[in-house]
């Protein structure tokens, strides 16, 4: 009962652990997320800004300057920052994902195998029990009292004696 005990309590740290790794890395990603938005947000100011000043040379009736040739161009360099900034965001997104599926699918893993071993440990240590039964039982009825039988077999003297009181021997 005790090592079942303990193998639930290692599952429920593994879990917690997990969880907590997790929190952690939603974290850490909601931070980069609010930066990146600050980014965002000041490229549309100025980019407010920039639409701003150049309906201002359109209504100033400035006819050398060739408002589409600047439209594109400002386009042009809106677009490069945008992508220098979030690109790597985005990269940075995929590789936190794909780290958390594979720290995700090892613990699954490893859930699994802890699962096969207690299940296995189950199956020992349930008949064991039962042949310590059969053997404290039939010792006791040999005549051997209750220190020896504990000594004999390895158990504690408590273990003997509720057997012993189980089967309303004593």
């Amino acid at each position: 009962m005790d090592s079942d005990f303990i193998i639930f309590i290692g599952f429920g740290l593994i879990l917690v652990i997990l969880f907590l790794l997790v929190v952690l890395k939603d974290m850490e990603a909601g931070k980069k997320f609010a930066r990146y938005e600050k980014v965002l947000e000041g490229i549309i100011q100025e980019n407010h800004l920039l639409k701003k000043q150049l309906n201002n040379i359109e209504i100033a009736g400035s006819a050398n300057i060739d408002a589409e040739a600047i439209e594109s161009r400002l386009e042009q360099r809106l677009n490069e920052q945008i992508n220098s900034k979030i690109i790597p965001i985005v990269n940075t997104l995929k590789g936190i994902e794909t780290s958390i599926d594979s720290f995700q699918e090892e613990q699954q893993n490893r859930i699994y195998t802890l699962e096969e071993r207690t299940k296995t440990i189950g199956k020992i240590t349930s008949n064991s029990e039962e042949t310590d039964e059969k053997r404290i039982i039939d010792m006791y009825k040999d005549g051997k009292n209750i220190e020896t039988i504990a000594k004999d077999l390895r158990l504690g003297i408590g273990k003997v004696e509720f057997v012993l009181k189980f089967n309303k021997l004593i």
